[in-house]
């Protein structure tokens, strides 16, 4: 009998290169046995990834009777994924409303993406953020605004801080924040969006964007993905997180902070 071909979709050969990426301490030969597919599938992506500018071309998988049909099939799903995203848009509203203080940590979350500028080309660093203590708790770092990078992060943030309590996620209107997987991704979240054409709900989050730029990554000639990651993890793990001093939190660092709060939580009661 031979053996049925896999097919596997757009989606999964950029999350496979990304994967990938993110692994540099794995060889390409792990990182393919981790993925379940051969050596030389994995680098036939990565070759059509340099050779088209960061994407990957689609070609018939014969689940259509034409390429005709299943172009007509792609824009029917546009449309419904366009009618789902405008649904929301219709129905977003703004819990934060600039409200930026929460009284303990696991309350109200943000996120954003911004690109950062290397040598190779743009890659895009996506946040969450507790804004209790300022502290980044999680983040993705990828060469693509797709939904998918959004999605990694949220999961991120769930897996280490999974919290029974009502929790805010709060972000822009991007299109990756009214899709239906970000949706399904927050759907035991409290979903708060920016006010049309008023940036300042997700300022915490959009400053911090700033801030890793103009205190740490203008310093470098950025020369790719790589270096990027290496220099983000340098900043928050090493840095935002644990040593730099803020405002907000007394002059202390965001880990600081959050550590001062437990220790107080678990006084006893006067």
């Amino acid at each position: 009998m031979s053996r049925q071909k896999t097919h596997h979709t757009k989606q999964f050969k950029l999350d496979a290169i990304n994967y990938r990426k993110e692994h540099p301490d794995l060889t390409q030969v792990e990182c393919a046995k981790n993925l379940g597919i051969g050596v030389s599938t994995l680098a036939r992506w990565e070759a059509q990834f340099r050779d088209n500018d960061g994407d990957i071309p689609v070609i018939g998988s014969g689940s259509y009777a034409s390429d005709e049909a299943k172009e007509i099939a792609r824009l029917k799903r546009e449309l419904r994924d366009a009618q789902d995203a405008l649904d929301v848009l219709k129905k977003a509203i703004g819990i934060l409303n600039e409200q930026f203080n929460p009284e303990h940590p696991n309350a109200v979350r943000c996120t954003d993406i911004t690109y950062i500028w290397t040598q190779d080309g743009f890659v895009y660093l996506n946040c969450v953020m507790d804004l209790y203590a300022r502290k980044i708790i999680a983040r993705t770092l990828a060469d693509t605004m797709e939904v998918s990078t959004v999605i990694e992060t949220i999961n991120k943030a769930k897996a280490c801080r999974n919290t029974d309590l009502p929790l805010i996620i709060h972000s822009d209107r991007g299109s990756q924040y009214i899709s239906n997987a970000w949706r399904e991704a927050t759907e035991k979240m409290q979903q708060s969006y920016s006010h049309s054409g008023y940036p300042y709900d997700n300022a915490c989050i959009e400053s911090f964007h700033s801030l890793v730029k103009r205190d740490w990554l203008n310093r470098f000639h950025i020369i790719n993905y790589k270096h990027a990651y290496r220099l983000v993890f340098e900043y928050i793990e090493t840095f935002y997180n644990t040593v730099r001093i803020h405002s907000h939190c007394d002059y202390m660092s965001p880990n600081d902070f959050e550590k001062l709060f437990e220790r107080v939580s678990s006084l006893p009661a006067a």
